[in-house]
C-alpha cells in the first residue's frame, strides 16, 4: 500500500485527521481539491468572523454618538473589509500547509475518487494511491431552492457573498437559520437594510426557545425585519430589483430587494466519489457510519459534515482525533464531551449541555439560576447590548448553561469544562474571578443560587 491512512478533503476534519495520524507514525496522505482549510476556513467560520468584526468595529463608531463620546460619520469599505478578511484566510492557510510539511504529510492538489476499496484515482494527473485505511471528509456545500428564479444574478450563496462583496443596500436573506442570522448581523451593521424570510414559526428553530426570542427581539429592535411562517415560491427580476415571492398567512405576497441570499442549509460533498462502486451506505447523500465513523466497509471511514451528524468544525476536528485514535487501537478521547454551540450574532449567543425545556421534558428535577449581564462593569462599559447568562442545575451539578450576551461564545469553554467534569455550583464558588471582568459574570450567575432569586422547578414524577 502506498499509504497507512489517506484522507480526501483538507478542511478541520481532513486536516487534522492528517496531522494527528502522522504523530502517530503512519505515512499519510491528504488530498484537496480546492484550497486547504475547507469550508470552515475559507468559506465559513474565520471569513464571516473577520467580516463580523470589522462591521461590528464600524457599528461601535456609529454608536459612539449615543454614548456622548461624539459621533464620526463613517462609511463601511467592504472593499477593505474583505482585504482584511482575505489577509487572515491566507495566514491560516498558510499556518496549515506549514503544518502539513512539517509533518511529512505527502499533499496532492487534485479530485478524488474511488476506483475500488483500496484504491483511489486523481482525476488531473490519473495518478492511483492505495492505502490500508482511507478517511472521506468531504464536507458539504450550500443548497439551492429548486425554484424559479434561483439562477438569477441577484441570487447568491453563502459561498459567493464570501468570495466577494456584494454592494447592495437592500438585502433578503431566505433562512433564519445560524448562517443567516449572522449575515443579517454583517449586513445590518454595514447599514443595509436586511429582511430575513424563514420557513418556520421563529428564527433558529433549533435552539433554546428563549435564546431565539431574545435575539428575534434584538433584531426587530434593531430595525431588521423578520417574516417568519413563509414558504419562498419563486425569484423574479422587476425594473433592476429582485422580486422575492413567498406564501404566508394564506396570501401570496412579495417583497422587493436589490439581492438575495439563500441560507437554508447544506448539502453533502458526495456525488463525485464514485461510491456506488463500492456499494457504500448513504442517506440522502450522507455516508452512514458506526460509533467509530466506519462506514459499511470497515476500512473506509466519513468524519465531519460528511456522516451527517453535528455540522460544526470543532465537532468535525473532535471526529478526526477519535477516528485516527481508533485506526492505532487507542482511547477515543472526545466520543462522550459536551459540545459548545455558537452563534455570531450581536448579541451573540453560546448553548451546551441540557436546556430547561430538554429538562422538563426528561422530568429532571433542576433548578436554574440566571444573572443579567447589565449588572456587570466591564459588560456595562464595552456593551450596550441586552445580555444574560443562564445555568441548569440537578443536585448542584451543572449540566446546561445558556448565554446570550457580546462575547458568549469566549464563555462557552467554562461550561463545557463544568459540564464534562459534574462540578458542582459549590466548586465554582471556589474560583476568583478578576476585576473587572465579564467572566465574573458566571461568578454573579452561580452565586445567585444561594440567594431566593432562583426558580425551582420540580416535576411530579
Amino acid at each position: 500500500m502506498n499509504y497507512d491512512v489517506l484522507i480526501i478533503g483538507g478542511g478541520p476534519a481532513g486536516y487534522t485527521a492528517a496531522i494527528q495520524a502522522a504523530k502517530h507514525d503512519l505515512k499519510v496522505g491528504l488530498i484537496e481539491k480546492e484550497t486547504l482549510g475547507g469550508t470552515c476556513l475559507n468559506r465559513g467560520c474565520i471569513p464571516t468572523k473577520a467580516l463580523l468584526h470589522v462591521a461590528n468595529t464600524y457599528d461601535q463608531f456609529k454608536q459612539s454618538g449615543n454614548m456622548g463620546i461624539g459621533f464620526r460619520e463613517l462609511t463601511l469599505d467592504l472593499d477593505k473589509a474583505y482585504q482584511y478578511k482575505d489577509e487572515i484566510v491566507d495566514k491560516l492557510v498558510n499556518g496549515i500547509d506549514f503544518l502539513i510539511k512539517a509533518n511529512k504529510i505527502d499533499f496532492f492538489h487534485d479530485t478524488a475518487s474511488f476506483k475500488d476499496q483500496q484504491t483511489i484515482e486523481l482525476a488531473t494527473s490519473k495518478e492511483m494511491l492505495t492505502a490500508k485505511n482511507i478517511i472521506i471528509a468531504t464536507g458539504a456545500r450550500p443548497i439551492k431552492l429548486p425554484l424559479l428564479g434561483m439562477d438569477l444574478s441577484c441570487v447568491y450563496t453563502s459561498d459567493d457573498i464570501l468570495r466577494k462583496p456584494i454592494k447592495e443596500k437592500k438585502i433578503i436573506i431566505i433562512g433564519g437559520g445560524v448562517i443567516g442570522c449572522e449575515l443579517a448581523t454583517f449586513y445590518h451593521q454595514s447599514g443595509c437594510d436586511v429582511t430575513i424570510i424563514e420557513l418556520q414559526k421563529r428564527i433558529l428553530s433549533t435552539i433554546d426557545r428563549e435564546l431565539a426570542q431574545n435575539l428575534n427581539m434584538t433584531f426587530k429592535r434593531k430595525g431588521i425585519n423578520i417574516i417568519t411562517d413563509a414558504q419562498v415560491k419563486a425569484i423574479t427580476m422587476h425594473d433592476n430589483q429582485a422580486i422575492c415571492h413567498y406564501h404566508s398567512n394564506d396570501k401570496d405576497l412579495e417583497i422587493s430587494s436589490n439581492a438575495i441570499i439563500l441560507s437554508i442549509g447544506r448539502k453533502p460533498n458526495s456525488d463525485q466519489l464514485a461510491l456506488d462502486k463500492l456499494n457504500i451506505n448513504t442517506e440522502k447523500g450522507y455516508i452512514k457510519v458506526n460509533n467509530n465513523y466506519q462506514t459499511n466497509i470497515e476500512h473506509i471511514y466519513a468524519i465531519g459534515d460528511i456522516n451527517g451528524g453535528i455540522q460544526l468544525a470543532h465537532v468535525a476536528a473532535a471526529q478526526a482525533i477519535d477516528c485516527i485514535e481508533y485506526i492505532v487501537n487507542k482511547p477515543r478521547h472526545y466520543v462522550t464531551s459536551t459540545i459548545p454551540y455558537c452563534i455570531y450574532t450581536k448579541p451573540e449567543v453560546a448553548y451546551l449541555g441540557i436546556t430547561e425545556d430538554e429538562a422538563k421534558n426528561k422530568k429532571i428535577d433542576y433548578v436554574t439560576s440566571k444573572f443579567i449581564m447589565s449588572n456587570n462593569g466591564k459588560y456595562l462599559i464595552e456593551s450596550n447590548e441586552r445580555g444574560f447568562i443562564k445555568v441548569i442545575l440537578e443536585n448542584d451539578v451543572i449540566i446546561g448553561a445558556q448565554l446570550f450576551m457580546d462575547k458568549a461564545t469566549e464563555f462557552a469553554a467554562y461550561f463545557a469544562t463544568a459540564i464534562d467534569n459534574k462540578l458542582t455550583y459549590q466548586q465554582l464558588t471556589k474560583i476568583i474571578f478578576a476585576h473587572p471582568t465579564m467572566s465574573e459574570g458566571i461568578k454573579e450567575t452561580i452565586e445567585n443560587i444561594h440567594q431566593a432569586s432562583i426558580h425551582i422547578a420540580p416535576i411530579n414524577h
